[in-house]
């Protein structure tokens, strides 16, 4: 019996380098081969991996690995990353894969990262930029996603990314017999997360908010949650053009690299002639964005305690202008 050819329709485009402020996503290098034999094999990584996952692992299992994955990437069944730091040596500090929805599996997406280096949102990073590349640049309607349920770290990631649980199901771990948690991460979904205009326009108004809508249309000032919704709104449009900023001088950066890259080439020159700048301001308005929607949350629910408060008092004078005085002495109206 021979296998089946792979789907054309499933086939990856060529993997590209992405970029994120603190990391470089590379496809991965024979040469990195030694560094993924000494950083994978530990417990804290594979535990919750399938338990395909041969363990104890094998001295060549990074070896072997290299090699499917390797062929994977030269058939564009799956793109893969290996994950290095910007400003570093180069080397993988841990892997990142994507491949097309086959609609059976449920699966599109894995990784994982040298403990090292838990703890400080890179696993974070690395899995947004891949999802951005997923359903923003390819354009992919959503991303199915799972883990085991006693992976926390890695449930984490996906409830911020805005995936919504689809099914648990029983499977098998490198730790024993498990829960397997199914994801559906969509596209709308994604967009509303990272506060992106709706596909073909410069600024939705669906993405901006209703609340801008509902609240410019109430008439503002005599009206407490015309007011109210107008500065969510407002709030939602500053975070969409911080973002939008940001996502354009970070590429205006790569831009920058590519051409420093060949400026070096060129004259024999192993610097750049001048620092990539705008991956600083680049850096400084993402986090800009991501402190806007964290202030944007805080005050969308101090307002809406407060309005509650507001028409519980309303409705209270309204009552009581209803309803006649009882007179004290007699008790009766």
């Amino acid at each position: 019996m021979t296998d089946q050819p792979f789907p054309d329709h499933l086939r990856m485009p060529p993997t590209p380098i992405l970029e994120t402020r603190r990391l470089i996503l590379r496809p991965p290098r024979e040469s990195g081969i030694p560094a993924t034999q000494r950083r994978f094999p530990q417990w804290d990584v594979v535990r919750y991996l399938h338990g395909e996952i041969p363990w104890p692992y094998p001295a060549d299992g990074a070896a072997q690995h290299w090699t499917r994955m390797s062929g994977e990437i030269e058939r564009r069944e799956k793109s893969h990353w290996a994950i290095t730091l910007r400003g570093g040596d180069d080397e993988l500090i841990g892997l990142i894969s994507l491949w097309a929805d086959d609609g059976e599996s449920r699966d599109q997406r894995g990784f994982w990262l040298d403990p090292a280096f838990w703890g400080q949102g890179l696993m974070t990073e690395a899995a947004d930029r891949v999802v951005d590349y997923a359903l923003v640049e390819l354009r992919w309607p959503h991303l199915w996603l799972n883990n085991a349920e006693a992976n926390l770290a890695s449930h984490r990631i996906k409830e911020k990314q805005g995936a919504a649980i689809v099914e648990r199901t029983p499977r098998r771990y490198v730790y024993g017999e498990g829960v397997k948690v199914t994801w559906l991460l969509t596209q709308a979904a994604w967009r509303k997360h990272r506060g992106l205009a709706g596909e073909g326009s410069a600024i939705a108004v669906g993405d901006v908010g209703d609340a801008a809508v509902q609240g410019l249309a109430a008439g503002g000032g005599d009206d407490v949650a015309g007011v109210f919704h107008a500065a969510l709104g407002l709030m939602d449009l500053l975070g969409l053009c911080l973002g939008r900023l940001g996502r354009g001088l970070r590429a205006l950066r790569v831009g920058h690299d590519r051409l420093s890259v060949g400026f070096a080439r060129k004259h024999g020159t192993t610097q750049p002639p001048c620092q990539p700048w705008p991956a600083v301001v680049a850096g400084c308005c993402e986090d800009a964005a991501r402190q806007q929607r964290a202030v944007r949350g805080r005050f969308r629910r101090r307002l809406t305690s407060e309005i509650k408060n507001i028409n519980f008092n309303i409705n209270k004078i309204d009552m009581t202008d209803r309803c006649p005085s009882r007179n004290p002495a007699t008790g009766r109206n």
